[in-house]
């Protein structure tokens, strides 16, 4: 296998990789790190926030 290919394979979500965890993160922050809470504070609120999760696994490899 490639390098790239390689690399992708041991990405993976370190606050949980499905959809609403992906939004509880984005959301919320994780405390004591430098990820701070967005909220919903996008100009169209969720569901500019839920397009951007369709983009975040959309443009990545398969994460665990």
């Amino acid at each position: 296998s490639s390098a790239a290919s390689d690399v992708y394979k041991r990405q993976e979500w370190k606050h949980g990789g499905r959809d609403q965890e992906i939004f509880n993160t984005i959301s919320n922050g994780v405390p004591n790190t430098r990820m701070i809470a967005f909220g919903t504070n996008f100009p169209e609120g969720e569901e500019d926030l839920w397009k951007l999760i369709a983009f975040l696994k959309s443009n990545r490899a398969e994460c665990s």
